[in-house]
């Protein structure tokens, strides 16, 4: 039983100052809390995409074999998880989400570029600002100075 319970708890105390992940102290500004969501929102929308794909894949008539449908199934849970990671990794102070949020709105913006033919400025445009207010939000001074203060390192002015 002793096993199992080691199994399911997993923790290993550690020294504070020895972990690699950055601390906060305080709380995440505000602008820290609605870019994570956005992206967290981004990520749910993927996971949520993959799981009703690979429903439609066993239920509906498709033109792609199932095994590539899965497989795309698959990257969006994958790619949407990763997201949902990086949001919350953005508000404890972590650095490394940043390149994929700022690539995933790049993304973003450019398939709704391309998608506008078809669906119409109108339609095309939520995604483009949405894209858009992201990048502005990730390189605004809160959220960089929650970035900067969570890693040790000085604001520059």
């Amino acid at each position: 039983m002793q096993v199992i319970d080691r199994l399911v708890n997993m923790t290993v105390p550690h020294d504070e100052e020895a972990t690699d992940s950055p601390r906060v102290q305080g709380r995440a500004p505000r602008a820290v809390w609605i870019l994570s969501g956005m992206v967290g929102l981004e990520g749910l929308g993927l996971v949520i995409a993959g799981i009703v794909q690979t429903i439609g894949a066993f239920v509906e008539d498709h033109a792609m074999p199932v095994g590539a449908i899965m497989i795309m199934s698959l990257l969006y849970v994958g790619y949407g998880a990763w997201l949902l990671g990086s949001a919350r990794s953005l508000i404890r102070g972590s650095l490394w989400p940043r390149a994929l949020i700022l690539l995933t709105q790049i993304f973003l913006v450019v398939i709704s570029v391309q998608l506008a033919g078809s669906w119409g400025w109108g339609m095309a445009a939520w995604p483009i600002v949405y894209g858009a207010l992201v990048a502005v939000l990730l390189f605004s001074q809160p959220v960089q100075s929650h970035l900067l203060r969570a890693n040790g390192l000085a604001e520059r002015r």
